[in-house]
């Protein structure tokens, strides 16, 4: 999750209740003297941030509050519709819960800060906001803590979050958008190859190869099966509900599901043994052999494949999986490298490629 964006909505939401307090107090400038009127603003706007951290610096101060209560990224929001469509619902809320929390555990850190903006308040500033409109005071306070504000609150930001699971809570719901991402670059290049090298196009293979990339890690928890493709299985548990409000065939609702489960990599092997010896054919087979292709291909690549072995190192650390100290060292590495196997003529090209 973008922390700025984090911190910027838990400090907005001290502001619109700063800002708030001073509308309830009303104070007129006509009323008033150029230091009359300072004295009374800065009485009332000190009394008002005191009250907006009383108010949020608590629990459910953002959660219960739905003026301020911080919700999901406008990219995480749709995910988060589907999600509670297909029944996880339990993982939105907790991860809606956890950034809030988080934001009640920081907003004590402003008080001092926005009590001093007003004790230094001039006499101009104090006529700018009252002659100002109803974000007069929010503007003020933005201009005067919103950079010193983020510096302070990213250190307990970070903890907060930490200590709530947030992040977790958050890969959760986002899945593994950039490995789906690579996959589906790779398996879009081996199809557009493997026309280009003599198959003829066939739509709908062509297309249950595409719509299995997309999905092989639909809601993937991150770590390790226990049995032989248990996440593959509930995947597809998930999609299937998907591909059938879709109204896609069921023989290609199998089809998919098939090379989706079969993408466990302790079956790779004996899926490129079924297609050992014979020509790529728009098949079952050569199908469960594109996933394995596509889903390891960024991996093995000289350039992005240790940064990718480092990412899967820590999803098995996390998940206690002992092969995560080896998987990144050079051995570890090497070892990786002669697992793999490549059978489909697209993925053999990719592969021996030349790497700039």
């Amino acid at each position: 999750m973008n922390r700025r964006q984090f911190q910027n909505n838990s400090f907005v939401g001290v502001i619109m209740l700063a800002a708030w307090t001073r509308n309830a107090h009303a104070i007129s400038l006509n009323d008033l003297s150029g230091a009359d009127a300072s004295t009374g603003l800065k009485a009332a706007l000190e009394k008002g941030a005191l009250s907006a951290v009383g108010l949020l610096g608590v629990a459910n101060g953002f959660m219960g509050n739905d003026m301020v209560r911080i919700a999901l990224p406008g990219y995480l929001n749709d995910a988060a519709n589907l999600l509670k469509k297909l029944g996880q619902g339990k993982k939105v809320d907790e991860l809606v819960l956890g950034m809030n929390r988080a934001a009640e555990s920081a907003v004590p850190l402003a008080k001092d800060m926005l009590v001093d903006s007003v004790k230094t308040m001039s006499v101009a500033d104090a006529k700018t906001i009252l002659q100002g409109g109803n974000t007069a005071a929010t503007s003020y306070f933005s201009s005067k803590t919103r950079e010193p504000l983020g510096q302070k609150f990213l250190p307990i930001i970070t903890q907060a979050t930490a200590n709530v699971g947030l992040a977790d809570k958050y890969k959760a719901v986002a899945g593994s958008r950039l490995h789906t991402a690579d996959v589906l670059t790779v398996m879009a290049l081996q199809l557009d190859i493997e026309v280009k090298l003599g198959a003829s196009p066939d739509s709908d293979w062509m297309c249950a190869a595409l719509l299995a990339a997309m999905g092989h890690d639909f809601m993937h928890p991150g770590g390790v099966n226990n049995a032989v493709s248990q996440m593959e299985k509930q995947t597809c548990e998930l999609l299937r509900r998907i591909m059938e409000g879709s109204k896609v065939a069921s023989v290609w609702t199998e089809r998919v599901e098939n090379a989706i489960i079969r993408s466990d990599f302790s079956l790779a092997a004996d899926n490129h043994e079924q297609v050992s010896g014979s020509e790529f054919a728009w098949n079952q087979k050569w199908l469960n052999v594109l996933l394995n292709e596509a889903d390891i291909l960024p991996s093995s690549h000289p350039i992005f494949g240790q940064d990718l072995s480092q990412a899967l190192s820590q999803e098995w650390k996390a998940a206690g999986f002992a092969p995560y100290e080896t998987v990144t060292t050079p051995g570890g590495r090497q070892a990786f490298l002669r697992s793999v196997k490549f059978s489909s003529p697209s993925s053999r090209l990719l592969s021996s490629a030349p790497k700039n």
